[in-house]
Order: structure tokens, then sequence, then C-alpha cells
């Protein structure tokens, strides 16, 4: 697994979106255990990896390690840090003691000197897009609002750790994009899944 990224750009609603890396390399069925929920031999990416450990075994440390690669692509890469004033993570569908997409904004905002919302976006519903058809998806994304208005000009960097389909990330940018005060929308990406 070498410690490197492979951005890939999001084409969306947004003025320009990348996503740093896929999210799995491969994923095969093994069997279905005891309860019936099946088992796959999973190999992730470096960054898939380390969204991974974040996610769902709560090892906050990951976090330095997807800001080592992080930072570097935004400030010297993209050189978004000089046109965006500040940072939203996308609405969180499933609550948790540690939000990681949250963590995530918040620590780009400390590197970058930008600050970071974790209050600006609210998802109305806590379904979860996948699995969905494109019509539940669409009906759910809706669920999206604007929770606090800018009282100035903001152009937005927006947040997540995992894009799947894109749909919730669209809905945000639509949401974001109605207000008068905000000018433009930039997506940033962890990983993305293969499809």
């Amino acid at each position: 697994m070498t410690l490197s990224i492979n951005p890939i750009e999001l084409k969306g609603r947004w003025d320009k979106g990348y996503a740093l890396d896929i999210h799995t390399v491969s994923s095969k069925y093994l069997h279905d255990d005891d309860w019936g929920k099946p088992i796959f031999d999973t190999e992730y990416t470096y960054m898939g990896k380390l969204i991974h450990e974040l996610k769902y075994k709560n090892r906050i440390s990951a976090i330095n390690e997807i800001m080592a690669l992080v930072i570097p692509f935004l400030a010297e890469t993209w050189k978004i840090h000089k046109e965006v004033n500040a940072i939203l993570p996308m609405p969180p569908s499933r609550i948790r003691g540690m939000q990681p997409v949250f963590e995530i904004a918040k620590r780009i905002g400390e590197k970058l000197n930008i600050k970071s919302y974790t209050d600006v976006l609210y998802r109305t519903s806590n379904i979860e897009l996948k699995g969905l058809t494109d019509d539940e998806k669409q009906k759910y994304s809706d669920g999206i609002i604007l929770n606090r208005e800018p009282k100035n000009k903001r152009t937005i960097l927006l947040i997540d750790d995992l894009y799947k389909s894109g749909t919730t990330a669209n809905a945000a940018t639509r949401v974001l994009k109605e207000n008068k005060n905000i000018e433009k929308v930039y997506l940033l990406t962890i990983t993305k899944t293969r499809n």
C-alpha cells in the first residue's frame, strides 16, 4: 500500500471537485456470518484504509495521516486555499459519537487557517442513500437545508469522507448556491467508490 493519492476530478453542480483516491481496490464475497451478514475480503487504497479505520474503528490518529496527503494537495496542487473562505462538512447520515467528516473539515480549516462550520448544512432525514433507487435518493437528498445564512460573501469548500453517487453533494451544492452570498462551491472528498 503506497502512501500516495490519485486525485479524480468529480463533475457535478459544484464549481470544481476532487476525490483524492478510490476507496477500495477490490472486494470479494467470502460467506455470510452466523447472522446472515455478508463477509467480504476487501483491499483498500491507502486513503480508503484510513477512512475505514477512522469511521468504523474510531482510530482518530488516522486524521494526522490523512492530513499529511490532503494539505499538500489543497495548498500546493489545487491551491484552493487562496480562494476559499469557509469550509463546510457534508451533514452526516448517521449519528456517531465522533463525526469523521466534522473532524476532517475542522483539521483542514486549522491547517489552512480557514474557518470551518459544522452547523451550516443540516440533514433533515437520517436515511442513508446507499442502496436506494434514484427516485428515492432524490426524495431524501432534498432533505438538506441551510441551517444558517451567511452574512457576507462566501466561497465554500465542501468536505466529505466518501463520495458514492454524488446525490448528496449535488443536493448540498444546490442548497448553497440558492443563497445570494455563496459565490462558489468546491468539493473535496477523501475517497470515492469504484462505481
